[in-house]
């Protein structure tokens, strides 16, 4: 799972463009995770059109989740579902799914959050960060939520809600592993240019860095330490102590420009899984 770039594909924020194109070009765009929210259709209508996008998505590797129902969710085997706050609790729902199946929940306050973690979520999102026309009914509740939550919320943190090219950033800085799109995307006039074009399709959070590397078929932390042992002039023989603050400061240099300062701090932590060997290939 990369909620990174997280799209949510609504049939009335569509416009009536067909779903199957609108997230063949998200994914082309960079997209590593999409939801199906369908709040009108029954069931069995939405059945055909969740086993499709379910297919496209397995086949390119992308996550697919299902927002609301369970049922429809194992019956098109998702990789997980979404469920709000007046949906079947995570309590509830987590027997229900099959092992490994991931379990989002939205929140909209610090107890809420603290509750979804506590009973399991894989993630839990956020919002609203702004005002959206995509939800008729929103609590907004801004940033400064999720400023709130990052200290204690061990589980990816994803923002929702009004999150547009203009502000992404002020969710990622605030301390969002991820933000989850619907009108960025759904309702641009080309899906492919509007995911591939907001800010945070390449940019590494703390939790990403554990997903796999598209190129490389490597880890970022395993991309990272080959880098870091790239540098070494000749075959390492002898390991050399390196303090936590020169790793940093070795991390910072090999970072990409682009990235945030809340990106290269979270770095720093990931950084930790090599320290805690104690020592480093000399450089």
């Amino acid at each position: 799972m990369d909620p990174t770039l997280y799209v949510v594909v609504d049939r009335t924020v569509a416009r009536g463009r067909d779903l199957d194109d609108l997230v063949a070009a998200a994914i082309e765009g960079g997209c590593r995770m999409v939801q199906l929210r369908e709040k009108e259709w029954p069931s069995g209508r939405v059945l055909p059109v969740a086993a499709r996008l379910r297919a496209r998505c397995r086949t390119a590797g992308v996550t697919f989740i299902v927002n609301d129902r369970v049922d429809l969710a194992l019956a098109v085997e998702a990789d997980g579902v979404h469920l709000g706050q007046d949906d079947l609790p995570a309590r509830v729902a987590r027997p229900l799914l099959r092992p490994g199946m991931i379990l989002g929940i939205s929140t909209h306050s610090l107890a809420q959050a603290r509750a979804a973690q506590a009973e399991g979520a894989d993630y839990v999102a956020v919002g609203a960060m702004f005002a959206t026309r995509s939800k008729a009914e929103f609590e907004l509740v801004g940033p400064d939520l999720l400023r709130k939550l990052r200290g204690e919320i061990r589980v990816p943190l994803v923002g929702i809600g009004g999150i547009t090219h203009d502000n992404v950033q002020e969710v990622i800085r605030a301390g969002a592993d991820g933000v989850a799109v619907i009108s960025a995307v759904c309702a641009a006039d080309d899906a492919r240019t509007g995911t591939a074009s907001m800010p945070v399709a390449t940019m590494p959070t703390a939790k990403s860095m554990k997903a796999k590397s598209p190129a490389s078929g490597r880890s970022a932390s395993a991309a990272c330490a080959a880098v870091l042992t790239s540098c070494t002039p000749a075959p390492c023989s002898a390991m050399a102590p390196m303090s936590m603050t020169k790793n940093a400061m070795l991390l910072e240099k090999i970072m990409p420009i682009t990235v945030s300062m809340r990106m290269r701090r979270k770095a720093r932590y990931t950084w930790r899984s090599f320290s805690r060997l104690g020592s480093m290939p000399a450089c």
